[in-house]
């Protein structure tokens, strides 16, 4: 234990002699989800992109190797009524969903970096990946108000005999790459895509089945209900046992994904890798 605690503590001077430097940046950019609701042609999902934007912080550890964090604040969005398939627009159900993450994340480039070009390359991909934790709320826009769905528990959560309400705190899975663009000693460009793999099948609040319209109304509330089933506002029918309880809603097999596709500019604090830790002959990974 005693040299594994030498290692460790001369692991983090060394590293911190070498590198010297810390690095903060802003990204802007859009976002989009994919899931139950999204339309099986990729164009039509582009136009789901939203705004979105992240502040991030890194300590670099060597030309190769950095650990960062991000603050992401993300837009997703899902509309029934902008697919293609009859099945789905008939469905007609949609939601927006404004995503805060915290992510904590590695970030390797594959070529040895070096914004100036000076000890290394003023360009080079790198892949990134981690952990993040984040913080969701689904709605729904009804007679011109935005409606918070997961209390009113559209798929019957909370009530008795089915699932209870599903938590807008959750956890996912970063993963992605991107291209650095070195514009002098201290500033960086990036050009970066973000996937997340989640847990959760309720960034849309749409998972599984219906529950018949009485039940859901007496159970957890007539707003619940109507906006569980929202078909009678395509067809101007209103069939209050239309549903049985059970019918198909949603795959809940098939977990929710969002991304982001950011450009970034990062500033680097002080300067390059030359000096004291070339000097030292500190290891580049």
């Amino acid at each position: 234990m005693k040299g594994f605690l030498l290692s460790l503590i001369i692991v983090l001077s060394t590293s911190t002699v070498f590198s010297q430097q810390l690095e903060f940046g802003l990204q802007l950019g859009g976002s989009y989800y994919t899931g139950d609701m999204d339309a099986p042609e990729l164009s039509t999902n582009l136009k789901n992109l939203r705004f979105g934007f992240a502040l991030n912080a890194s300590y670099i550890l060597s030309p190769k190797l950095s650990f960062r964090g991000n603050l992401s604040f993300l837009k997703i969005v899902g509309n029934d009524s902008m697919s293609s398939q009859d099945w789905q627009k008939l469905r007609n159900l949609s939601f927006q969903n404004n995503v805060t993450e915290l992510a904590g994340l590695v970030e390797y480039n594959l070529l040895s970096f070096s914004p100036d070009g000076r000890s290394g390359r003023s360009f080079t991909p790198y892949l990134v990946g981690g952990v993040a934790y984040y913080k969701h709320n689904p709605k729904a826009l009804y007679q011109g108000q935005l409606i918070e769905l997961q209390p009113l528990g559209t798929e019957g959560q909370g009530m008795p005999g089915f699932e209870e309400k599903y938590s807008l705190h959750q956890i996912s899975i970063p993963f992605g790459g991107g291209l650095k663009i070195g514009l002098n000693n201290n500033l960086t460009l990036s050009l970066e895509l973000l996937g997340r793999r989640t847990f959760t099948d309720h960034l849309d609040d749409l998972s599984k089945s219906y529950v018949n319209y009485s039940e859901l109304e007496a159970g957890n509330g007539e707003l619940s209900a109507i906006l569980s089933d929202r078909t009678g506002e395509v067809t101007g029918i209103f069939d209050p046992e239309r549903r049985l309880t059970g019918d198909q809603r949603g795959k809940a097999s098939i977990k929710d994904y969002y991304f982001s596709g950011m450009v970034g500019i990062n500033y680097r604090f002080e300067g390059g890798f030359g000096g004291s830790g070339d000097q030292l002959g500190c290891p580049t990974f």
